[in-house]
Formats: C-alpha cells, sequence, structure tokens
C-alpha cells in the first residue's frame, strides 16, 4: 500500500540589521525565531548589528516552518526574540524567500532603587521577578504597581505585558498577582 506524504514548506531565510537600544547588537546576541509558539529557527550575530548577510554563501536566519504551521494560513506569522526580548515587528513566513528586515528592541534594566535585573523564572520571556531575588513574590506585584510609568517607559513592554494586549496597565498587575 503505498504511503502519501506531503513535502514539508521550504525555509524562510531572514537577514538584516539587529539593534539594542537603538545601538547595533553586540556579538553574540541570539536571535531566535518561532513561528505558532515554537522556536523555528536561531542565529548568533557575528558581526556587531549584522543579521547574516545577503551573499551567496552569507549566514542567515533559517527559519523552517512545518506543514502543520502553514495549515491553518501558508504565511504564519514569525515573531522574533533578541536575547530573550520580543522584537519590534513580525514578519509573515514566506516559503522559499528571502526578507530583509530590521530587527529592535530595548534591553532589560534595573528597576530604580534595585541592583539586580528583572529575571524570568519560567522561562515563559515575560518578566514576573521585577526585583531580580530569582523568584516570583509579593514584592514584586508591589514593585510593578509603584512603577508602572517607569516601566512602560523604559523597559521593553512585551517582557512586562502580562496580559498580551500590548501595554503595560492594571490588567497586568492582576495577572501577575494571579500568577504570585
Amino acid at each position: 500500500v503505498p504511503v502519501a506524504t506531503a513535502i514539508p514548506p521550504l525555509p524562510c531565510e531572514y537577514h538584516g540589521q539587529v539593534m539594542v537600544d537603538s545601538a547595533p547588537a553586540p556579538a553574540g546576541t541570539v536571535i531566535a525565531a518561532y513561528v505558532n509558539g515554537s522556536v523555528k529557527g536561531t542565529l548568533v550575530v557575528q558581526t556587531p548589528g549584522a543579521l547574516g548577510g545577503t551573499g551567496t554563501f552569507d549566514r542567515r536566519l533559517v527559519v523552517s516552518a512545518t506543514e502543520e504551521d502553514t495549515a491553518v494560513t501558508v504565511s504564519p506569522d514569525v515573531i522574533f526574540y533578541i536575547d530573550g526580548i520580543r522584537a519590534d515587528i513580525v514578519d509573515s513566513f514566506g516559503p522559499g524567500e528571502s526578507h530583509a528586515v530590521t530587527l529592535a528592541s530595548k534591553s532589560l534594566k534595573q528597576i530604580p532603587g534595585f541592583t539586580a535585573k528583572p529575571t524570568d523564572p519560567d522561562s515563559d520571556s515575560i518578566y514576573e521577578d521585577l526585583n531580580g531575588n530569582g523568584r516570583l513574590d509579593f514584592a514584586d506585584v508591589v514593585l510593578y504597581f509603584n512603577q508602572m510609568e517607569w516601566i512602560a517607559s523604559n523597559e521593553p513592554v512585551s517582557a512586562f505585558d502580562f496580559n498580551g494586549n500590548g501595554r503595560i496597565d492594571f490588567a497586568d498587575i492582576v495577572k501577575l498577582f494571579g500568577e504570585s
């Protein structure tokens, strides 16, 4: 009995620039591309600010989506992360295509009055541990409430947007409280 199999979609390649805090991302910065919540490609920045190159043999960020990823739509969203912080753009997966992009994000900063940067204890790219003590506790909820304006102005919003609505607001405090 013959077995029918589908041909997986061709990968999509990305090249261009990577910026952190409006400056070229340093060598060693890790770029990850997600499709439907799963990592589909990574690249380590070799040359500051460069996401691969355009030459035939230059390295590029290769994103390999699966047939399941393209079942609902041929061009699912590709979400980029720069050292674990969501980049400011989303692109559409294009099987067999090469896309030029400029990825940018803010870096994590210490919240005023603390010496450690926030951490992500559960590795979900949302930084619940605002005071940097290595765990989520009620002190983080209070700190979020007291520093909401500062967080919205100085931190990468996606790293502290607990309810996923694209902004820092009181609903994030409620969600963080529910996790503590």
